[in-house]
């Protein structure tokens, strides 16, 4: 079963396990660009629950193949900065040939559930699978209740580059972040760091956590992403190496300055 047909096999099943989501798809367009986009909307709107053997190895075999197909970023090829054991890779987190990769997650600690939206949140969760959802919801549960701002949880990255995936709430807030808000961004940095020596992880990637919509302005948020990281290296000698990955051009600017200044 080529590529074009395992999708529409795909799109097929997740149709008639959620019927109410009929509108997603265009009955008329076989194409294999719009057949893939909805495949990703009907993964991403689905609520976590075990897929059938057949079609959770259908679809592990194209996430595989399209990771394959994909332009890998090593961190041995980044610029160096100022910092040692800090680099700085403007692009898509995914692309990162890391061990682990921090996703921002909401409160939920679910993913995105709007179709095909480009958070980094809905990627992660669109390119691991729907088995990583499963493994949130599992921690959701374990926990009772949706997660607070500074915690982190590690899973499995199941179809990413990444071997693992550490899941952290940053702190939301309007106008001007509280010394509670910053102290619990800080923390958000620490507890995946101590995420990472607990699972031997020897290379981490951290996009912007809590810019933009959810309240901090980008130098703030870089100021207190660094100096948290660089103070943890200095006292954990066995601290992974720590890639920032930044994609807005405003989150660009303000850590490239601080990191090569």
């Amino acid at each position: 079963m080529d590529k074009q047909d395992t999708v529409t096999y795909l799109v097929s099943y997740f149709l008639k396990e959620m019927p109410d989501f009929m509108d997603l798809f265009n009955a008329g367009n076989y194409s294999y660009p719009y057949q893939r986009k909805t495949l990703r909307g009907l993964l991403n709107v689905r609520r976590p629950s075990p897929l059938p053997v057949d079609i959770s190895e259908k679809l592990d075999i194209l996430l595989r193949t399209e990771r394959e197909e994909i332009n890998v970023v090593g961190i041995s090829k980044l610029p160096a900065t100022n910092f040692s054991k800090i680099g700085f890779y403007a692009g898509d987190i995914t692309r990162l040939a890391v061990d682990a990769i921090v996703n921002p997650a909401t409160p939920a600690m679910l993913g995105c559930f709007v179709p095909g939206h480009n958070c980094i949140d809905n990627r992660i969760h669109s390119l691991a699978g729907p088995r990583l959802r499963e493994d949130c919801d599992q921690i959701i549960k374990a926990i009772g209740h949706e997660e607070v701002p500074g915690r982190t949880h590690i899973t499995r990255g199941y179809n990413l580059l990444a071997k693992y995936v550490i899941h952290t709430v940053g702190p939301t807030f309007r106008n001007r972040p509280s010394t509670k808000d910053k102290n619990d961004l800080a923390n958000c940095y620490v507890s995946a760091l101590k995420r990472c020596i607990t699972n031997k992880v020897k290379t981490v990637a951290f996009p912007a956590i809590s810019v933009g919509e959810n309240g901090f302005i980008s130098s703030v948020a870089a100021q207190i992403a660094i100096s948290t990281v660089e103070d943890f290296i200095s006292e954990h000698p066995e601290a992974p190496v720590v890639v920032f990955c930044m994609e807005k051009e405003s989150d660009i600017a303000a850590y490239d300055a601080l990191l090569n200044d």
